[in-house]
């Protein structure tokens, strides 16, 4: 029986996956209910390379990445905890 790949994770990089140039963010906020990191970009930076990383499956090893507009300044991705058998809640905001 097939189960489709839940989302295990997300993050930010300098670049497509097969770059692995994961960056690293400032923890804002961290309880068992949730986990809040901002990642901040610098606009001036040329090429300002900023993707998004969601990981999908048990341990995260399907990821799907997103570049986002090179205007991106900072992002916010906030991870509540798992809950076994569903999707991780993730949100995520920029700008």
């Amino acid at each position: 029986m097939e189960s489709p790949l839940k989302l295990h994770s997300a993050g930010m990089s300098a670049g497509p996956p097969s770059s692995q140039q994961a960056r690293a963010g400032k923890e804002l906020r961290r309880d068992k209910e949730v986990v809040s990191t901002a990642y901040g970009f610098d606009p001036d930076s040329r090429p300002n390379h900023v993707w998004l990383d969601c990981r999908y499956g048990e341990g995260g090893d399907v990821i799907i990445s997103r570049r986002l507009d090179e205007r991106t300044r900072e992002c916010t991705i906030t991870m509540a905890s798992p809950v076994p058998g569903e999707p991780r809640k993730i949100d995520m905001k920029c700008n």
